[in-house]
Order: C-alpha cells, then sequence, then structure tokens
C-alpha cells in the first residue's frame, strides 16, 4: 500500500472515530446498562419488570441481553471514555472495511471509497448507532451485505452463526432475514423456478379452457407439484443457498426464550408507538443538521441507485428500494439504507470519477490528492472538537448531567423530602432513572413504548396525559401518582403551573419542574 493511501485511511479512522464517539446520553443507555448488570451479577437474564411500578408482571422477552452484558461490562470495567473510543474504533475500522468488500467488482479509487465511509460516519453519528444494542445490529447488517456481494460458495456457511448471535443481540435480525430472504430467492433458483411453475400452469389452464375439458383444468394441480422440477437449476448451488436461509431463519429460535421471541416481536408491533417515538416518525426539520443530513444522503442514495440500477441484482433493488421507502416513513430506516446505498453509490460513481482521474495530467492530480488530503485532515480536526465535548462529559459527571439536561437536581430533591406517592417521569428520563436512581420505580422509560396488557398501555396513557393534560389528567390518580418530574420548558409544566391544575410546583432548575399534588384544591 502506497503511503497516500495509507494516510488517507488514517484520516479516515479518526474522522470515524471523532465522530461516531458518544457520551452515554441516549436515554436508553441506562436501563440497557442495569439490564447488563443485573445478568453479570445474578448470571440470569431478567424478565421481570423490576424497575417501574407500572406492569409489575409483565414477563418480557428480552432479545438485547447480549449486547446489554457487552455495555456494562465495557463501561464498568473500563470507564465510559475508554469504552466509548472501543466502540468508536470498531465501528469505524469496520466500515472501512465494509466499504471496500462492497467496492471490489468497481475500480478502486479511493477519494470514492473515503466518501463513502465519511457518508457511513455521518448518517452513525445523526442516528447515535454507539453505545446502543442497535451498535451490535449495524455492525452486523454491513457484514451480511459484505457477505451476499461476496463470491457464491462457502463464505455463506457463516451466516446461520451471524443470525445466532444477532437474535440475541438486537430485533433488527428480523431486517437481516429478510435481506436474506430476497438473496436466497433470486440466487436459489426459486425465483426461476416460480416463474417457470407460474408459466407452465397458466398454459395448461388456458388449454384445458380452450378445448373445454374439465379434466384438464382439475389436472393443473398435479401439474404444479411436477412444474419445479421442469425449471432448469443449479441443484447442487441452489440447495445449498435454501438450506443456508433455513438454517439461518431456524437458529434464531435458539435464544432465552425459544419461540417466545418471535411471539413478543409480533405482539409489540403495536402501531401507535410509530407515531410517537422519536426515531419510528419521519425526519422533520426539529433537527436541523440531521434533517439536512437526511435529506442530501438519502438523495445521493436514491439517485446512485437508479442511475447503477441495470447493473445491480434483483435482490438488492428490492431491498434497497424497500428502505428508501420505509426511511421516508420512519427514520430508523434510514441507516439500514444508507448501509444498503453504498455498493451502488460506489458502483455508480467508479466509472465517473475514474475517466476523471484518467483525464487529468500529472500535475493536476497531484494537486487532487494534495486538496483531498487537506479536506479530509481539516474535516477530522473540526469533527474532533464534538469529540472533545463528549469526551468531557465521560469524565466530569456534573457537566455531563448538565449537557444531556438530566433531573439530578430535582430527584435529589424528592429523595431528600420524603415526598411520597409515585411519580410521574418524562419518558425520555426514565433510562436515566433507573441506572442512577433504581429505588425510584419509573412511570415510563424507553422499554415500554410497545408493552401492552390487553387494551392497557402505559405510554399510551403517558401521551394522552402529557398532550391534552386538561381532558386526561385524571388519568394519574388511577396510578396513585404523588409527584410529577417534567423538563422546565415544556408545554405539559406550564399547563401545571395554571391556577386549579391540582399541582404545586415545589423545586425547579434550568433542567426540570417538580410537583406534588397540592392538597388545597380537589384534584382529580
Amino acid at each position: 500500500m502506497k503511503p497516500y493511501a495509507k494516510i488517507i485511511i488514517v484520516l479516515t479512522f479518526l474522522f470515524g472515530v471523532f465522530s461516531v464517539f458518544k457520551a452515554p446520553g441516549d436515554p436508553d443507555f441506562g436501563w440497557h446498562y442495569k439490564y447488563g448488570e443485573y445478568i453479570a451479577q445474578h448470571g440470569r437474564i431478567l424478565r421481570e419488570n423490576v424497575y417501574s411500578y407500572t406492569f409489575t408482571n409483565y414477563q418480557w422477552a428480552n432479545s438485547y441481553w447480549i449486547s446489554q452484558v457487552a455495555i456494562y461490562l465495557t463501561h464498568h470495567y473500563l470507564g465510559h471514555l475508554i469504552a466509548g473510543l472501543l466502540f468508536a474504533g470498531i465501528l469505524s475500522a469496520s466500515v472501512i472495511f465494509y466499504v471496500k468488500a462492497v467496492s471490489k467488482n468497481s475500480q478502486p479509487i479511493i477519494v470514492l471509497t473515503t466518501l463513502s465511509a465519511l457518508l457511513l460516519f455521518v448518517e452513525f453519528s445523526g442516528s447515535g448507532v454507539t453505545g446502543r444494542p442497535m451498535y451490535f445490529s449495524t455492525l452486523f447488517l454491513m457484514f451480511l451485505v459484505a457477505v451476499l456481494f461476496g463470491d457464491f460458495g462457502k463464505k455463506l456457511l457463516v451466516l446461520p452463526l451471524l443470525f445466532l448471535l444477532w437474535a440475541n443481540t438486537h430485533a433488527d435480525f428480523v431486517l437481516g432475514l429478510f435481506i436474506l430472504s430476497l438473496y436466497v430467492v433470486e440466487n436459489g433458483g426459486l425465483a426461476v423456478r416460480l416463474k417457470g411453475l407460474l408459466n407452465l400452469a397458466q398454459k395448461k389452464w388456458i388449454r384445458s379452457l380452450r378445448r373445454g375439458e374439465a379434466e384438464r383444468a382439475e389436472s393443473v394441480g398435479r401439474s404444479q407439484k411436477n412444474a419445479l422440477a421442469s425449471v432448469p437449476a443449479k441443484r447442487t448451488s441452489n440447495l445449498f443457498l435454501v438450506i443456508i436461509g433455513i438454517t439461518s431463519l431456524a437458529v434464531t429460535l435458539i435464544n432465552p426464550y425459544g419461540f417466545g421471541l418471535w411471539q413478543t416481536l409480533l405482539k409489540e408491533s403495536h402501531p401507535y408507538q410509530f407515531s410517537y417515538i422519536s426515531e419510528w416518525v419521519p425526519a422533520s426539520t426539529d433537527n436541523v443538521y440531521y434533517f439536512i443530513v437526511y435529506c442530501a444522503t438519502l438523495g445521493l442514495t436514491v439517485s446512485a441507485f437508479i442511475g447503477a440500477r441495470h447493473k445491480l441484482p434483483t435482490w438488492y433493488i428490492l431491498a434497497l428500494g424497500f428502505f428508501c421507502i420505509a426511511s421516508v416513513r420512519a427514520q430508523y430506516f434510514f441507516r439500514i439504507a444508507v448501509i444498503l446505498g453504498i455498493p451502488a453509490f460506489i458502483l455508480f460513481w467508479s466509472n465517473p470519477l475514474a475517466d476523471l482521474k484518467n483525464a487529468l495530467s500529472p500535475s493536476l492530480t497531484k494537486k487532487f490528492k494534495v486538496s483531498f488530503l487537506v479536506f479530509l485532515a481539516s474535516s477530522a480536526l473540526i469533527i474532533s472538537t464534538i469529540f472533545l465535548t463528549d469526551a468531557s462529559q465521560c469524565v466530569k459527571p456534573n457537566y455531563w448531567i448538565e449537557k444531556q439536561a438530566y433531573p439530578k437536581e430535582a430527584l435529589d430533591f424528592a429523595l431528600a423530602n420524603n415526598i411520597e406517592g409515585n411519580v410521574f417521569n418524562y419518558y425520555g428520563w426514565g433510562g436515566y432513572m433507573i441506572w442512577q436512581y433504581p429505588q425510584i420505580k419509573t412511570f415510563v422509560d424507553g422499554r415500554m413504548a410497545s408493552w401492552r396488557e390487553g387494551n392497557t398501555s402505559v405510554f399510551e396513557d403517558y401521551i394522552k396525559i402529557v398532550n391534552t393534560p386538561k381532558k386526561n389528567l385524571k388519568i394519574l390518580g388511577d396510578y396513585g401518582i404523588g409527584w410529577i418530574v417534567y423538563p422546565t420548558d415544556s408545554e405539559f409544566v406550564k399547563f401545571l403551573k395554571t391556577p386549579n391544575s391540582g399541582w404545586e410546583e415545589v423545586f425547579t432548575s434550568d433542567a426540570s419542574t417538580l410537583f406534588i399534588r397540592n392538597r388545597s384544591i380537589i384534584t382529580p
């Protein structure tokens, strides 16, 4: 490898580490950490709900358990800074290898592969991949796509092992199975056989109608059973692929809950949560930075997809098309669309950039290389300022609490004054409370958006109370709630401050406000 290429790779790696590194500020980090802690300390998976006073009898098939153990062990024994650097480094190296793996059938242009890696880093930074179980799912997805774009053969044998680990790490394994199924249908001869089956059945049916022979129509069913054998295919390789696909599906049942994991995933796919959880709604201008990244990246992905569609396999076109469309409805799928879009992006731009490279004179080529090197170094330097902010949060707890706007002061006040009753908490603080204040049982947290018992959903009640408090504040009485802690600048807090709301403010800060029931007023 030439020195210039080595420098580019090092700068790309540093850019990746600086951009994807995150302090433990994700709303769900806390409860993932505590679940991993419980498994490590008790030697068993926690199925009971011991962290909230709602849905106390709910039995949860937790698909994140391996990733939760990894999160706990690294952050507990290495500290947040070293753990964050470890995760960021592994992800950055994986992105570089992924881009290299899916570009081997295109002209190797280091500028193009580097830009592809930067595209992934920017998306992963915006979606906050690091420090969540989704981090592991992202690694597995890149590995899956890299294998499917590789040479057909023994490499596919690793896929059942991949899905065995994936099913015990993150629920996205279902999306991985969807992508694999498209690949198997096309390359396993199933698509060709199905087409032959339909054509044969159609011909026989038309013939039977024209001749008016009812017996011929009845024989179509028997013909369909034998039609597959009449379609030519590479039997050995096709059978191998089908076996790989079936085995990959079957091994997902090897988990602590067996088929119960699939039952939980089906049960918890209720549409209500997809209207209120930020990652399950369309991208909006509320976060201008992410919205710009989303629009620009999706535009590049779709344009490359359209431009290179004639060179792409059918399974890939269907998978990428599906996730591009899905990402418009829910930004959660955007990460998957970008990962899948990288092969199309490289394939589409490789020839034009190769032609441009050949057209440049040696002196212009040298200037371009230097300019690109300066651009990459400058980008890494700029993004390092964000990294330093996140790194400071890892070693300065008070600074971390301030930046994340967590309600530490309000919760300390509640404990110091022995405030009675259950708490009604902000949804985004549930994970922090489970992690830092496990003695205070939450009303709702990130685990519970999809939890339902019959027609009852705590998350639905939470949304009703917060969005229409004048109408639904009475629901608080059903849960025995004695105090409320919520972001100070929220509309809900403004309502609670109005006369006759039935709640009295006893503590406030820039981050949070705490209310108790106003006993002088008849409250709902």
